[in-house]
């Protein structure tokens, strides 16, 4: 039975091993003898003496089978880079999207506020955009939403550049809700003003005599509930990003 346990190839290898084997158990078995430990010593006997009879492969094999691959920690780090750049891919498309309705914004404001200065004509007698306090409103909003929507597009082009707020997260995220839903609430105000004015206007003798700057402030209306349109998108997209830093801690989930 001995003879089959220890068959090897190489029969020198094998006869030595048997005999380092033996010798290391008489000797334990004489330490056992003088020592209190006998339970732990027997053990480690044990463990000695299996590992001393595996051959090469079978120790080789337990080794590699004791290592832990690689491989599960690489595959961790792939699957965190690739989710942290699809979450900045989508906050590059979110970013984007608030750019393009705050650019439309501006340009709608801009419109209206130069629809409402210029004078169609030149007359000294032609009224006057200033001559009329809602249209005087009109002007106003529509200006300071330009110039609002101006200093947005800015931090939008920031933040998509560089992947940072320009201001504090914190401050930026409700920085931009905020003005967003005063602005929009006063360029609403102002063109409703605007409108009821000019639906009175429609039914005297200034629009008959002077019709072009009836159309034109009504073009400026038009144009000023354009812009605040845009606003009211860009202000929706604005409160989604409090929303997500209130419940995730950032503007948007990572």
């Amino acid at each position: 039975m001995n003879h089959r346990i220890f068959q090897n190839k190489d029969p020198q290898l094998s006869s030595r091993r048997t005999a380092f084997s033996y010798e290391l158990l008489s000797s334990s078995s004489l330490s056992l003898s003088s020592s209190s430990s006998s339970s732990s010593s027997l053990q480690s006997i044990s463990l000695t003496v299996t590992l001393l009879m595996r051959s090469p492969q079978d120790r080789e094999a337990l080794r590699n089978s004791e290592t832990p691959s690689p491989r599960p920690g690489i595959q961790s780090h792939h699957h965190h880079h690739f989710h942290s750049t699809v979450s900045v891919q989508k906050l590059r498309r979110l970013n984007t999207l608030i750019f393009v309705f705050r650019l439309a914004a501006f340009c709608f404001s801009v419109a209206a506020s130069v629809f409402m200065l210029v004078n169609p004509t030149s007359a000294s007698n032609s009224p006057r955009w200033y001559n009329f306090d809602a249209f005087r409103f009109v002007l106003a909003a529509n200006t300071i939403v330009a110039v609002y929507s101006l200093f947005e597009m800015g931090a939008s082009v920031w933040e998509i550049s560089s992947g940072v707020t320009l201001l504090p997260e914190i401050l930026q995220v409700w920085f931009d809700f905020g003005h967003d839903q005063v602005f929009a609430y006063l360029l609403l105000s102002a063109d409703s003003a605007g409108t009821a004015l000019a639906r009175t206007m429609k039914g005297t003798d200034m629009c008959t005599d002077n019709n072009a700057f009836c159309v034109q402030t009504d073009i400026s209306i038009a144009l000023g509930f354009a812009g605040f349109l845009f606003l009211g998108l860009s202000s929706l997209l604005s409160g989604f990003r409090v929303v997500s830093f209130i419940i995730n801690g950032s503007r948007l989930h990572l």
